[in-house]
This record gives C-alpha cells, sequence and structure tokens, in this order.
C-alpha cells in the first residue's frame, strides 16, 4: 500500500499531484483495496471544507457533467487516448466545450454521490481512463484506468 502523499512527494511531477490541483493531500491512492476491488482513481483532500480545484492539464471540457456523482471530463489536448474525470464536485464552474488550461478552477471539492452511496467525507476523485467506455470490474485484464499520479499530464 502507498504511503499518504503530500505536497512535493511526486519529484517527477509528471502525473496529477495536489500542487496540479491545488488541494491539500492525497487521501486515497489509486489501486487501494476498497472492500476487494482496487480504487480506480486517486483522492485528493480538502481539509474537510468545499475548496476550488485546478484542471492540472490542458485540454477540453467533454460530457458529463454533474449527474449523480458531480462529475467534469476533459480530454487532454496532449492525448486524445484518455478522458480525465473529476467527481463528487460541489459545484461545477465550467462548461461542454470549454479549453481548459491547467490552472483553469473547474469546481469545488464535494461529496456527491447517488443515493444510498457510501462517501468518505469532502474530497475529489480524479479517475483517467482509456477512451473506451469505463470497465468498472474488480480485477483482470479489461480494467482500463490509469494511475493519475504516473499518468503524464504534459507540461
Amino acid at each position: 500500500m502507498k504511503k499518504q502523499m503530500t505536497l512535493g512527494d511526486n519529484k517527477l511531477n509528471r502525473g496529477f499531484t495536489v500542487a496540479k490541483v491545488g488541494l491539500d493531500k492525497i487521501t486515497a491512492p489509486f489501486g487501494e483495496d476498497r472492500e476487494g476491488c482496487p480504487h480506480k482513481g486517486t483522492d485528493f483532500g480538502s481539509s474537510g471544507k468545499e475548496k476550488p480545484f485546478k484542471a492540472g492539464v490542458k485540454g477540453k471540457v467533454v460530457e458529463p457533467l454533474g449527474g449523480d456523482w458531480g462529475t467534469i471530463a476533459v480530454k487532454p489536448a496532449h492525448d486524445s487516448t484518455v478522458t480525465i474525470q473529476y467527481l463528487h464536485c460541489s459545484s461545477i464552474s465550467v462548461k461542454v466545450g470549454a479549453e481548459v488550461t491547467k490552472d483553469t478552477v473547474l469546481g469545488k471539492t464535494g461529496k456527491k454521490v447517488p443515493a444510498g452511496t457510501d462517501i468518505s467525507g469532502i474530497h475529489l476523485h480524479l479517475q483517467v481512463f482509456k477512451n473506451e467506455a469505463p470497465d468498472y470490474a474488480c480485477w483482470g485484464t479489461g480494467r482500463n484506468f490509469i494511475d493519475p499520479e504516473t499518468w503524464d499530464t504534459g507540461d
């Protein structure tokens, strides 16, 4: 299991870091065991408060926005083979079709989930997946999620 990371831990700074998204710390890493299934993204904490967060990458906002999971999706300009999703947003500051830079504020952290779903407080769940529909299977070769901390954000 990975240790809890704080600002400056990702020395190469190629992937998503707390500095790139503008939040406090990583509270749940990619791949962490979740009742027998690996975590499919990275959770960034915001000290229990709704806080603005940045895209961390240059790209274009695409569907889906909002919904039951408070989701913003971005297609990165430098890698058309993936989609980045930012989940649990309490508010969304961008519209579909908007061009964003790494410093664009997309929205605020939150705890938006469908009714009956558990969530561990206010945070941002960030996931990167290949352009086919996300495969939410627990294990196996069909999983198409990529570790946000190691995926190259293009800068």
